[in-house]
């Protein structure tokens, strides 16, 4: 089951992001195909929407953590530039 984050420090906040990750992960390989087809469609959807929370969630990631080869994936995958190159092309 989902845990909400809302009343959790960060410390805790992230615990149960990666435990809801692990939850989501584990429930994705129990669908068959088409309705994991339908998941990733739902998915792309929110990034769209919510890119600029993603990239923000990533940019304070690498502030935390330094260029992490997972982080930078992340970026890619999601088709942002990370803030570091933002202005330099």
């Amino acid at each position: 089951m989902l845990e909400n984050n809302s009343t959790k420090s960060l410390e805790e906040a992230a615990d149960t992001k990666a435990a809801n990750s692990r939850y989501i992960i584990e429930k994705m390989k129990e669908l068959d195909d088409t309705n994991l087809s339908i998941f990733c469609a739902f998915i792309d959807g929110l990034v769209r929407k919510n890119s600029l929370e993603i990239k923000t969630a990533l940019d304070r990631g690498v502030e935390y953590n330094g260029s992490m080869p997972v982080l930078l994936e992340a970026y890619a995958t999601f088709g942002i530039v990370p803030y570091v190159l933002e202005g330099a092309a």
